[in-house]
């Protein structure tokens, strides 16, 4: 395998089994090997690192052989790229990686980049960019520079036997780009739904088309449009949103229910807490008058003074960015049982550090959360791709009914979401309409738009039946 092949691209729609047919092929091309090349698996975040590797597992007798290394796409492209190459390549050597919360500003965002990258700091938000800087070649390089990337290439050719690449649609054009480029030295394997692309709608749709109309690197395989786990009568929505070559078909023999029913009726609570007791998915776009979403962790940051302070006290073998992430996450759990000032008061004593008055003011500041107590609890959308569960609630808001009802038929992030709540369920999958973000819609105009989809709007027998499963 570690001969250069046709590299391969194939796209897999929802619950067609795309993690584990790339387990196998990963171990496939592990036995079929003759050298210690390492192969690469690599993931877009640590749950679908855990999520393969649990897969390799299951298929291998629990074991993960030594010459298989499965990676996120930032650990990966950061310790076989930017940190052993980035001093040859850009005469400015990166040691650290950071995801600290930039300035909204773009012109502040810049000046903290530039700042970083003088202490040999890159942060997250530039490793796609700057990874492909040092792969691919551009028009009007000079010789110089497009001979130091062959270099680069030249060096990971001869460590790495293949990269196996799953969920791929969430990568960006420059990601891509780099990958693309990397295909024409190294078997690459590249697995993906386009129509699961919420974070970049596009690029890799423009991806594979490139693909379709030049096979000289890559080879398109067939599309996989068989899924394993979602019920006929979901795929008859969530088709509807699919283009013709990739709408689905099950092996499911499953023969789940989809009900609408809508936020203010009478059994509304009462479903919801049935289906928490369940561990069912219950998710929504965004956080509405009724419903939050709120992970403060997403929503709060040292400021960079303290985190200075903090990391005076740390011995250099730790990892920083963990160590200040648990900080933060201990100031928010005491600011939520308590309040803001007890959290700070707690935090000077414990970690023995003295705030200046700026300081000590902003932080009151960033810990003043929204009080969300009385709102409903559920997760996103975009937290619960690539998840899956018997019972789903989806919480449908208007902007997405738009879509639903096929009053918007453009092709972007809210389609996409879309289309992932969906098909996350293997047998029952409740909409509910949140009424609180309907603008000119009223009931009876709803419930003729289901009618329509030939979705019934959910029976009390349905309420009895999973009481009495309890």
């Amino acid at each position: 395998m570690c001969e250069k092949l046709l590299s391969q691209v194939q796209i897999a729609g929802a619950g067609a089994g795309k993690t584990y047919s790339l387990a196998e092929k990963v171990l496939m091309c592990y036995e079929n090997k003759k050298d210690d090349k390492v192969i690469y698996v690599i993931a877009f975040t640590n749950d679908a690192k855990i999520n393969i590797l649990r897969r390799m597992c299951e298929l291998n007798n629990g074991q993960i052989p030594a010459n298989i290394c499965i990676e996120t796409i930032h650990s990966f492209l950061l310790n076989e790229l930017l940190y052993p190459f980035s001093k040859y390549y850009f005469g400015r050597a990166y040691s650290k990686a950071t995801s600290m919360k930039l300035p909204t500003k773009l012109q502040l965002q810049r000046y903290q980049i530039k700042k970083l990258n003088e202490i040999g700091i890159i942060h997250n938000s530039q490793v796609f960019n700057k990874a492909k800087q040092m792969i691919v070649c551009r028009k009007g390089e000079t010789k110089a520079v497009c001979n130091k990337k062959k270099t680069i290439i030249e060096y990971l050719q001869a460590s790495i036997c293949a990269l196996f690449i799953d969920e791929a649609q969430d990568l960006n054009e420059d990601a891509l780009a780099l990958f693309e480029t990397l295909a024409e030295s190294i078997y690459l394997y590249i697995v993906g739904d386009p129509k699961q692309a919420i974070k970049y709608p596009h690029a890799f749709r423009n991806f594979t088309e490139r693909v379709l109309q030049n096979n000289v690197v890559f080879q398109m395989l067939p599309f996989n449009t068989v899924t394993r786990r979602i019920p006929e009568c979901h795929l008859r929505i969530s088709n509807l949103f699919c283009p013709s070559s990739e709408e689905q078909t099950t092996i499911s023999d499953v023969e789940g229910k989809v009900f609408y029913m809508f936020s203010s009726d009478e059994n509304f609570l009462e479903l919801h807490k049935l289906y928490q007791a369940r561990n069912a998915l219950i998710y929504i776009r965004q956080e509405t008058e009724i419903f939050s979403t709120q992970n403060y962790s997403n929503n709060f940051s040292l400021e960079e003074s303290i985190c200075e302070k903090l990391l005076e006290k740390v011995d250099s073998k730790y990892d920083k960015d963990a160590y200040l992430k648990t900080i933060e996450k201990y100031l928010i759990n005491i600011t939520l049982k308590k309040d803001a000032k007890k959290a700070i008061q707690s935090f000077i004593k414990n970690f023995q550090i003295e705030l200046e008055k700026n300081e000590y003011a902003k932080l009151i500041n960033d810990l003043t959360f929204e009080d969300t107590s009385k709102k409903i609890q559920v997760k996103s959308i975009d937290k619960v791709k690539g998840l899956e569960n018997e019972l789903c609630m989806f919480i449908i808001d208007n902007a997405l009914l738009e879509y639903l009802f096929k009053n918007k038929l453009d092709v972007n992030k809210e389609m996409m979401r879309l289309y992932v709540a969906l098909t996350r369920s293997k047998s029952d999958l409740i909409l509910v309409v949140d009424e609180s973000s309907l603008k000119k819609k009223n009931r009876k105009q709803i419930d003729a738009e289901f009618e329509k989809l030939e979705i019934e709007y959910l029976n009390s027998g349905y309420l009895e039946s999973l009481k009495a499963d309890r």
